[in-house]
Parts: structure tokens; sequence; C-alpha cells
């Protein structure tokens, strides 16, 4: 693996880690809520989704690390 993708996984692991914290911070809002404050949470929750989806995906993506 060379040190640039490794410092891109690194920075993605990050990112990832502030998105489970916004997703922890989220939900436990969303118990007290108002159902328009809920449905804004239903689309931050989605949006999150769809970054931790994509980096995943890039991880899983089969690839040749050099030696």
């Amino acid at each position: 693996m060379t040190g640039s993708v490794r410092h891109g996984l690194v920075e993605d692991h990050q990112m990832i880690a502030g998105i489970l914290a916004s997703v922890h911070d989220l939900a436990t809002e969303a118990s007290t809520a108002s159902p328009e404050r809920r449905e804004w949470i239903r689309g931050e929750l989605d949006g999150l989704s769809a970054i931790v989806e994509s980096h995943f995906g890039y991880e899983e993506r089969p690839r040749c690390w050099p030696l």
C-alpha cells in the first residue's frame, strides 16, 4: 500500500469517526424532536449513510497493492 493511499484511508477513517459521532448525536436528539426536526434528521442520516457506503465500497474493491 502506497503512502498516499494509506494517508487517504487514515483521513477517511477520521471522517467516518466524525460521522459516527454525528449519528449518535442525531439519534439521541430524535427521541425528543418535533416531527419536522425528525424529518430533517432522517435526511442527515441518509446523507451520512451514503458517505459511509461509498467509503466501504471503495475499501472493498479488489486491488493489487505494491509490496
